[in-house]
C-alpha cells in the first residue's frame, strides 16, 4: 500500500513536472500578416514588432511575420481581423479601413498634411483616438500606425510638373472614392486595382501610370515597368497596425501592455527608419533610370484638388478635416 501511494506520489509530480515545462517551453505565438516584400516599409516595422515583443515579454510571447500576402490581400488581412480569422496585420488606414469605417478617408485627403510631424501629431493624438474608437466599434483594433508615407506621380507617357500634364493619363488608384476623385480633378482617369496586381498592370499596359510612396516604389519594384516620376508628395498613407479582437481579448492586462509597449516602439523606429532612408531609395530610382520632376508645381496640385474636398463632404465630416488642420 506504501509502494503503491509512493508510486501514485511520484506520478504526480512527474505531471505536475511536465506541465511547468511544457508551460515554459511555450510561448504565445501571435500571427502578423502584410502585404509587402521582405524589404517594404510594412516588413521593417514588422520585423521590429517581432524583436520588441520577443525582448519585452522575456521571450513568453513572440510574433511570427508574414510577407509578401501570404496570409492574403491589405483588404483579406483587415477582414480577417475583424472576422478573428487573422491575428494581427498592417493595412493602409485610408484606403482599406474606410470599407467599416468610411471617416477614415480623412487621413488621405490631397494635401491635409503639412509634413512628417504634423502627421504623427494628428495620428498619435486625439483624432487618431477618435478614428481608432470608430474602428472600435466595427470590430477592428487599431494599436498605432506605421509609416508608409507621401505619395508622389509615376507613369510611362511624359513628365508630369502641372495638373495639365495628368490630362487623359488612366492611374491606378486604391479602393477609394477620394482617390477617385483626386484623379478626377486632376483630369487623369482613377482605375482601382488591387496593390498586390499592380505590377503586372503597369508591366502590360492596363494603366498608365500609378501613385505610392518613395520607398514602396522601390520596394516594389516599380521602377522597373515606369519611367517618369514626379515628386508631388499629394496625400499621404499610414499603415494602421491592427490586432483580432478575439486574440486582444484572451490576453491578460500584462500581455496587452506589453503588446502595446511593442508597438509603440516599433512606430518609432519604423518611421524614422523609413523617413530616414527616403532620400537614398530616391537616388536608388535614378540611378535605375527614373526621370525625376523634383519640383513640380505643388500648389498647382494643391488648388486643382480642392474640390475633393466637397466631393467628400458627405462622407468625411468637416469638423473633422478642420480638427486636423488646426492640430500644431
Amino acid at each position: 500500500m506504501t509502494m503503491l501511494r509512493l508510486m501514485v506520489s511520484l506520478c504526480l509530480i512527474i505531471i505536475f513536472l511536465a506541465m511547468g515545462f511544457s508551460s515554459e517551453a511555450a510561448p504565445l505565438v501571435i500571427k502578423f500578416g502584410h502585404s509587402g516584400t521582405k524589404v517594404h516599409q510594412y516588413h521593417i516595422g514588422a520585423t521590429k514588432l517581432a524583436e520588441a515583443v520577443e525582448r519585452n515579454s522575456g521571450g513568453k510571447m513572440k510574433i511570427e511575420v508574414f510577407s509578401d500576402a501570404q496570409l492574403g490581400g491589405e483588404r483579406d488581412l483587415a477582414e480577417g481581423t475583424r472576422l478573428g480569422t487573422v491575428d494581427m496585420a498592417v493595412s493602409a488606414a485610408g484606403s482599406i479601413l474606410p470599407l467599416w469605417v468610411p471617416e477614415f478617408q480623412v487621413v488621405e485627403m490631397p494635401f491635409i498634411f503639412r509634413n512628417r510631424p504634423h502627421t504623427y501629431k494628428v495620428l498619435d493624438g486625439p483624432v487618431g483616438a477618435e478614428l481608432n474608437g470608430l474602428a472600435d466599434k466595427k470590430g477592428i483594433k487599431v494599436l498605432g500606425y506605421w509609416e508608409v508615407g507621401f505619395r508622389n506621380m509615376t507613369n510611362n507617357k511624359r513628365p508630369i510638373v502641372t495638373p495639365k500634364d495628368m490630362q487623359g493619363l488612366k492611374i491606378r488608384v486604391q479602393q477609394s472614392k477620394v482617390y477617385i476623385e483626386m484623379m478626377k480633378s486632376l483630369g487623369a482617369i482613377g482605375t482601382p486595382i488591387a496593390f498586390t496586381e499592380l505590377y503586372s498592370a503597369l508591366q502590360q499596359g492596363v494603366v498608365d501610370g500609378q501613385e505610392n510612396p518613395i520607398p514602396t516604389i522601390r520596394s516594389m519594384n516599380y521602377f522597373e515597368v515606369q519611367k517618369y516620376l514626379s515628386l508631388t508628395f499629394h496625400t499621404y498613407t499610414p499603415g494602421a497596425v491592427m490586432i483580432s479582437q478575439k486574440i486582444w481579448n484572451s490576453l491578460n492586462e500584462e500581455q496587452k501592455q506589453i503588446l502595446q509597449k511593442s508597438v509603440d516602439e516599433s512606430k518609432r523606429f519604423q518611421r524614422k527608419t523609413v523617413a530616414d532612408k527616403e532620400g537614398d531609395d530616391l537616388a536608388f530610382l535614378k540611378s535605375k533610370g527614373m526621370i525625376v520632376t523634383e519640383k513640380p508645381d505643388v500648389e498647382a496640385f494643391r488648388k486643382a484638388t480642392v474640390p475633393v474636398y466637397e466631393a467628400m463632404a458627405n462622407v468625411v465630416p468637416p469638423a473633422l478635416v478642420k480638427k486636423i488642420q488646426d492640430t500644431k
